[in-house]
């Protein structure tokens, strides 16, 4: 598995908690990887993502295992708890747009300055967790992972879950997805996410969270709704 660091202030039983969290995670990868080309595979692939490509599937599935169970790889935490965020970012191909702390309707985007109609909330108290933007293109390992390296920043919601939690793996999963994959953030939650793999499956194929939905029903570690 990856190594682990923590940054940020995170106490030490949020850093066993978040350790616990990357077994499961590498648990979850480990049974999608040894599923790929199984009955139960396609059923959770019909499931999550409808008509999507299963053969792209399979590969990101194996690209993630690839980073997940690389020891030669270090993934560290950073503490954000009852912080302020103050970038908000557009996805992938995106710049990052700094928001003007004066002026929470004014961003600044490769320095031109845009008002927004209205104010930002950077606020990180309904937040689980996030990343810094990535970039398409490349044939690295991880030809997504930029800027500010392997980082994941935790903050409020994932530090509230119960001791045990999965949402902390699913967390953990979506966001290196991000990194790894150059996932969107299409849709959260099961079942809007279900939703959206029935319409609009291409959307499904790139959303972070169907990926850490797949992952979690499929290892068993979270209620599959199948």
């Amino acid at each position: 598995m990856f190594k682990i660091r923590f940054d940020g202030g995170i106490s030490a039983d949020e850093q066993k908690e978040t350790s616990t969290a990357c077994g499961l995670v590498e648990s979850m990868s480990r049974s999608l990887v040894e599923g790929i080309g199984t009955p139960r595979f396609e059923k959770y692939c019909r499931y999550w993502f409808s008509t999507f490509d299963r053969t792209r599937i399979a590969a990101n599935v194996k690209r993630m295992d690839a980073v997940i169970r690389n020891p030669e790889i270090t993934v560290t935490f950073v503490g954000r708890q009852n912080q302020q965020l103050n970038a908000v970012y557009g996805g992938i191909d995106v710049p990052p747009a700094t928001v003007d702390p004066k002026n929470k309707q004014s961003l600044d985007i490769g320095g031109m300055r845009v008002g927004t109609g209205a104010p930002i909330d950077t606020s990180l108290t309904s937040v689980y967790a996030f990343v810094f933007p990535a970039q398409r293109g490349g044939s690295s390992l991880m030809s997504h992972h930029v800027g500010s390296g392997l980082r994941l920043y935790l903050a409020n919601v994932y530090f509230a879950l119960p001791p045990g939690d999965v949402g902390r793996a699913h967390t953990i999963y979506h966001e290196l997805t991000h990194k790894t994959l150059g996932t969107d953030d299409h849709m959260y939650e099961a079942e809007p996410c279900r939703q959206m793999a029935t319409v609009e499956p291409h959307k499904a194929g790139t959303n972070a969270d169907s990926y850490a939905w797949f992952a979690t029903t499929f290892a068993k570690l979270a209620k599959k709704p199948i």
